[in-house]
């Protein structure tokens, strides 16, 4: 073994060094004989006689015992390998001598106390310390040439791991290494690679760069306590595969962006503060017990695909930003946690799901929340899309406060108090316009939607809009509460309310608070299975129904009424239970549904309960089918 060990070494250093003599120095502690002259047969018995005789190209082979040398400087660009860190003890530092300009060295298979990467300011000297066992490696050397680079892999270090050095134009590695303490990677005005990969850290890990150009990459590793990342003018850095014992904290300013992706944070929070971040990514991490708390300033950050478990001392994804963001498909639970109660605008503290406050949010979809004093706390003067998620058995369900917003396909459900809450932003009260459409707010204990603005949530004219359920909630399906001096009409058209009359839900599922029509007029037409119009409705035959597959769809023969306007054209949709139109077929008239089925293929549908609605004239029928 150790002789393809100084193979390997003398190989690896041919490509580097200026071989005026390739030999194999030997030193053995135990020879006694009083013959030395650096032979297999006659091996000095001190590393510091073999460094003396050694000339660039040359490998020292250290037999096993303990070599009891203090420091150790290296001169010459040579291999130094033991037999193995556990049989060839070296109880001195290696230092690197400035003297070697840009020529490598290599220690390996040995232990020792410390290796210096130069006796002077600087190093220009390419090191690699490969299967060593360390006391400590502490190397502060800075390195004003790329050709400075430090190699350390398949080490271990019974206390830490500290590399940093100002100027640092050369790449720092550490890879597959273990310490009992923590690991230290750093520069200042840097602009080589640092990349940490497959580490076991029994301490924190910390990777600290001021103006650095070049990646960052942290893979991998195992790290007992936390993870720093702290750069200034910053090149881009992946941190992806890494196990952590403690919380996460990344700080950058004018950074190129990052990826975090695929870690598992055993205990404690992500947390980051950015100024001037390009795009970048937090993705399909698990966190234990913490969750992602952010504050950003012009930054691109997507939230997207996290699975969050938190005890309730804090908010699952807290988020501050001026702009940018996207919070996508994460799952986040929160134990049930009571509102402070203050008023909802004031209620800045809350524990949530998840939080955010921005003056332009790009917006949420497709997240799955549980628990909390709010699922969803959302304050932004402009918000892109809130679609797609489903929040459930929080206090609040959703808190909204912004200008201009979609809300769409959420479902909201099973809620202490309120479904939905829409604020206002009062310095943009004319103008303030949170949209509705197709969203499910049921089985909540107060209010289905508490609306304090201009809600648009369905129009007649308006085709696809609307379409909401709103139903079976333990207060008003629809609370309206109108600014003073505010005047607009609430569009409230295209729903399903508790009720199935007109009547009946304007007198029990909707409450005008200010119940003054010159302040606000809230117009709704409750969604019927049986349309608007005065002409006699056909009925709709399916079959089968359940289907498997294939739908046939028939309509009994209308009334001579009804026949007067048989030419008009007609719609044809399939819905899902969101108010999605997921098949369509248009431009039949009604004679032509009189005089034969139609068939609808809906193999490709997931199974679930389907809606399909013909329109017609001012006529509309609504069906229930269930796909098996």
């Amino acid at each position: 073994m150790k002789k393809y060990l100084t193979l390997l070494f003398c190989s690896l250093l041919t490509l580097h060094c200026s071989l005026s003599a390739q030999q194999v120095i030997y030193v053995d502690v135990s020879n006694n004989t009083g013959i030395e002259d650096g032979t297999a047969a006659h091996p000095f018995n001190t590393i510091a006689e073999g460094l003396q005789l050694a000339q660039n190209g040359d490998s020292i082979s250290i037999i096993p015992g303990n070599y009891p040398e203090d420091t150790l400087l290296i001169e010459k660009c040579v291999s130094i390998a033991g037999a193995g860190s556990s049989s060839t003890l070296v109880e001195g530092t290696f230092i690197l001598s400035s003297k070697l300009d840009t020529l490598p060295v290599m220690i390996g298979n040995l232990w020792c106390r410390n290796v210096m990467h130069s006796d002077s300011g600087f190093t220009r000297t390419p090191l690699s310390i490969i299967q060593c066992s360390l006391q400590v490696l502490y190397d502060y050397t800075p390195s004003i040439q790329e050709t400075g680079r430090i190699l350390v892999k398949n080490c271990t270090a019974a206390d830490s791991i500290h590399i940093e050095g100002a100027s640092c134009s050369a790449g720092r590695e550490v890879i597959d290494c273990e310490t009992e303490g923590g690991l230290w990677v750093g520069s200042v005005s840097s602009s080589g690679n640092i990349r940490v990969s497959g580490n076991q850290v029994g301490g924190a890990l910390t990777v600290s760069t001021v103006v650095q150009h070049d990646t960052v990459i942290l893979t991998d590793n195992t790290v007992a306590e936390d993870l720093r990342v702290t750069s200034v003018s910053s090149g881009p850095g992946y941190f992806t595969g890494n196990i952590i014992g403690n919380g996460v904290y990344i700080a950058a300013v004018s950074y190129e962006g990052y990826v975090f992706r695929n870690n598992n944070i055993a205990s404690g929070d992500l947390t980051g503060n950015f100024t001037a971040l390009a795009t970048s990514e937090i993705s399909y991490n698990t966190f234990g017990s913490g969750g992602i708390g952010i504050t950003s300033k012009s930054t691109d950050l997507i939230i997207h695909s996290n699975i969050i478990d938190i005890d309730g001392s804090e908010s699952g994804i807290r988020f501050n930003s001026i702009a940018g963001g996207l919070i996508d498909h994460n799952t986040i639970t929160v134990p049930y946690v009571e509102p402070s109660g203050l008023p909802f605008e004031e209620d800045t503290a809350a524990t949530c799901g998840v939080y955010v406050q921005s003056v332009s949010f790009g917006g949420m979809r497709g997240n799955q929340i549980s628990g909390g004093a709010y699922g969803v706390y959302l304050s932004a003067i402009a918000s892109n899309d809130f679609d797609r998620n489903e929040i459930a058995d929080s206090h609040y369900g959703l808190y909204l406060k912004s200008v201009s917003a979609y809300v769409d396909s959420n479902r909201v459900e099973n809620c202490i108090a309120h479904g939905m809450i829409l604020d206002y932003q009062p310095e943009y009260a004319d103008t303030n316009s949170i949209r509705l459409n197709h969203n499910i707010v049921r089985n909540n204990g107060g209010h289905g939607i508490w609306t304090k603005g201009n809600c648009p949530m369905g129009r007649i004219d308006e085709p696809g809009n609307g379409f909401n359920i709103i139903k079976d909630n333990g207060g008003y399906d629809l609370y309206v509460e109108t600014l003073s001096g505010f005047v607009d009409t609430i569009w409230a058209q295209n729903n399903e309310w508790s009720h199935s009359t007109e009547e009946e839900v304007g007198l029990y599922d909707i409450y005008d608070a200010g119940d003054d029509p010159a302040r606000a007029l809230v117009m709704f037409t409750p969604l019927l299975p049986f349309g608007l119009s005065d002409l006699e409705m056909p009925e709709i035959m399916l079959y089968p129904n359940p289907t498997r597959g294939v739908v046939s769809l028939q309509l009994s023969v209308v009334s001579q009424q009804s026949a007067v306007n048989g030419q008009h054209s007609t719609v044809i949709e399939i819905l899902d239970v969101f108010g999605k139109i997921v098949e369509t077929n248009n431009n039949r008239t009604i004679d032509q549904l009189n005089n034969g089925a139609i068939y609808f293929d809906i193999n490709h549908l997931p199974s679930g309960i389907y809606f399909i609605r013909i329109k017609f004239a001012d006529q509309m029928i609504v069906k229930k089918i269930i796909k098996i």
